[in-house]
């Protein structure tokens, strides 16, 4: 547009169209043509104070005139056309990027704060007021302002959307970033993701699906001086164990026999570990290492080990040698042992005590009402002779039912079904009035039990797992056992419940559903109720002339020193009415290659010649009681070094103990993979009436998935 005065563009109009005969015409209508044309828009149809338009001005007699008037139809198309180019050169302008390889995407949800509370005006200071109110998060383009070095606080992470502090505007190459005011397809899902920031919810969206910049690094696309000050993360979900404890233990290494040929350990029959890792597997996640126990896995499943002969010696045990499957040159030392079972009529009566946690952590769907349902489950296989007592705690104990008979099941039932959740834990206090009510009801020729049913989370009172320990060991001297059962995730303390089974000669298992509660407590009733053997110790000695070195799978948690093997006062495992229990030894013969480490030059062979002689790799013994002796008895077997097809216990067991080691990332497994596991399973399943080898089958899978 002209710089020239308003009066001057008149007068270079006024001489194109009428020429000046008369000085004062020409004035005259200049003036005229000027204060029309003002006085027209001056006059345009617009509210009064009480809301009435404004007559003063008529649209088509102004259009008439402007028709009928060559000075005023040149001026105000000049005029128009003046604004309608400059207009199309400032949208055109803004548009295009500054780097024309470079594009700007501003097509995704930016991120807003304090974004204005009125729309702002049409004039261009209220709308400047309004840029510098909201600061939009956007992509930031290669070249840089120095000036943005310094007031510039966002930028888009890997994984974070990013909200930035009020900060004005920023102009990025030309391209100015509108208002809320302007655009609201920016502003709402802005001002939506703010609200739920102050609520402390996440996008969930990650960084690829807000912007893409194919082809650029994360210094092209966001610049060295845009580090984030305050960050919007989106965290993935809180693991299922985040807040549950384990016991820590490292994995058993590789023992060279000539430095140690005696291995000796108590005998585990819990089958919590198994229940946890399939549970994070069903999450689709795969379980700590310190929540894998291999024994634990290999016991979970029956095995059909030859019967004892008597109840005199309880049970026997059988000794395979197998080629390892995972490690070439090695051999597996295979130990099976199996209870034998009692028969339903001359089980011993049973004074029960259900020590239940009511706390308010116990009210979700996978606890209290599991819990209920669970202890119904048990009561189906109790004798109408049997006693059941119920002690409850929760920011205190109390006891909701006297010893009852079992005959009485629907009160018991009904007795269940009035517990509801709710306080703190007083986890000790219930623990010690659990046992007090077992005392007052103890039968001498009975099975005296707590049956502790929680989460896992004591919070209040007797606490520490030393406290709990003493007072538990005190009572299982007096004939009171104690068994654990676990409920739900997140705050169960699985180093606490291991402590509490071991030392009360009880069981730890963990119940995450209705057909876990079954297999524990109905399938395995007498296994988990009945002692038949206690503090069981087992003790290998490895004969130097034949084996190299070995390495135990699994019970780290249950080592034991040597001299405790003959020592009666030091507590072992027990085992229940029907229970088999799995051992595996990883041995190197000594003329393998695949030995270790290397033999000792100035070590004499000469001084074995009987040794090397046999073909014995080493030699069993076994310790135990009799549920009402003190006093130990001793099993002895030679490991006799002979080839042996593994049968298909045998074989099934060995790939549980290979997928245990995988879980729990033993460097030991040489070249051994899921697939492997999968295979050796799969092939091994033998009959599997109630599905518990084809669902291992399909946790096997699962856990390949959800390999990193």
């Amino acid at each position: 547009m002209s710089n020239k005065p308003v009066d001057g563009q008149f007068e270079d109009l006024f001489n194109e169209t009428v020429p000046p005969t008369d000085p004062n015409a020409k004035k005259r209508a200049i003036n005229n043509a000027k204060a029309e044309f003002r006085q027209a828009f001056a006059q345009s149809p617009r509210q009064n104070s009480e809301g009435e338009a404004n007559q003063g001005f008529s649209l088509t007699a102004f259009l008439r005139r402007l028709l009928m008037n060559p000075i005023e139809h040149k001026l105000i198309y000049s005029a128009f056309g003046t604004i309608a180019v400059g207009f199309l050169a400032f949208t055109v302008v803004s548009t295009l990027p500054t780097n024309p390889t470079q594009q700007v995407e501003l097509n995704y949800p930016a991120v807003v704060e304090n974004t204005p509370t009125e729309t702002s005006t049409s004039t261009s200071k209220d709308h400047d007021l309004a840029l510098e109110e909201v600061v939009v998060t956007a992509a930031k383009p290669t070249r840089q302002r120095e000036e943005h070095k310094a007031n510039t606080r966002s930028s888009l992470d890997s994984e974070t959307l990013v909200a930035s502090s009020p900060e004005p505007a920023q102009r990025l190459d030309g391209v100015v970033l509108p208002s809320p005011a302007v655009d609201s397809t920016i502003a709402k899902p802005a001002a939506k993701l703010a609200e739920s920031r102050a609520a402390g919810v996440t996008t969930g969206k990650s960084k690829r699906e807000i912007v893409q910049h194919e082809g650029l690094s994360r210094t092209q696309r966001y610049g060295t001086a845009y580090a984030p000050t305050e960050q919007l993360t989106t965290t993935p979900p809180a693991r299922p164990d985040s807040g549950e404890q384990y016991a820590e233990y490292q994995p058993n290494k590789i023992i060279q026999v000539e430095e140690q040929p005696v291995s000796t350990f108590s005998i585990d029959v819990d089958t919590a570990s198994y229940a946890l890792v399939r549970s994070q597997l069903n999450s689709g996640l795969l379980p700590k290492p310190q929540a894998v126990r291999a024994e634990e896995l290999i016991n979970y499943f029956d095995y059909s080990y030859p019967l004892p002969k008597s109840k005199g010696q309880p049970f026997e045990p059988t000794i395979n040698v197998l080629d390892s499957p995972w490690n070439e040159g090695r051999k597996l030392v295979h130990i099976g042992i199996k209870g034998y079972d009692i028969e339903a009529a001359s089980r011993p009566d049973s004074n029960l005590v259900f020590l239940l946690d009511v706390s308010g952590s116990m009210d979700q769907a996978n606890k209290l009402p599991l819990v209920r349902q669970s202890m119904g489950l048990l009561l189906d296989t109790l004798k109408p002779t049997d006693t059941v007592s119920i002690v409850v705690y929760a920011g205190a104990a109390g006891t909701v039912l006297e010893p009852t008979e079992a005959k009485n099941k629907a009160k018991i039932l009904q007795a269940l079904q009035n517990l509801s959740a709710g306080g703190s834990t007083a986890g000790g206090q219930g623990i010690r009035l659990a046992y007090q009510l077992a005392e007052q009801n103890f039968k001498k020729d009975a099975v005296n039990r707590i049956m502790l049913a929680t989460d896992g989370d004591f919070n209040v009172g007797q606490s520490s797992n030393e406290d709990l320990q003493t007072l538990v060991e005190r009572k299982r001297d007096k004939g009171i056992f104690l068994s654990v059962l676990g409920f739900g995730r997140n705050n169960y303390q699985d180093d606490m419940m291991q402590t509490l089974a071991q030392n009360g000669n009880g069981v730890a298992a963990y119940i995450d559903t209705l057909s876990e509660a079954k297999k524990v407590l109905v399938d395995e009733a007498s296994s988990t109720l009945f002692p038949i053997a206690k503090d069981v110790k087992l003790q290998v000695e490895f004969n130097p002339a034949r084996v190299a070195d070995y390495r135990l799978v699994g019970y780290e948690t249950r080592a034991l020193n040597r001299e405790d093997f003959n020592n009666d006062k030091v507590d072992a495992g027990d085992i229940g009415a029907g229970h088999s229990v799995t051992a595996i030894y990883e041995v190197t013969p000594k003329d393998s290659a695949a030995k270790t480490v290397d033999s000792l030059r100035y070590q004499s062979e000469e001084s074995k010649p009987a040794a090397a002689a046999t073909n014995e790799l080493g030699f069993l013994k076994i310790r135990y009681k009799l549920p009402t002796q003190n006093r130990s008895r001793l099993i002895e077997a030679p490991i006799i070094d002979q080839a042996t097809d593994a049968e298909t216990d045998i074989a099934f067991s060995i790939a549980v103990a290979g997928f245990a080691q995988l879980l729990a990332n033993n460097p030991n497994t040489g070249g051994l993979s899921y697939d492997d596991v999968i295979e050796m399973a799969s092939k091994n399943k033998g009959a599997d009436d109630f599905g518990y080898r084809t669902e291992f089958i399909q946790l096997a899978r699962m856990a390949k998935i959800a390999q990193p």
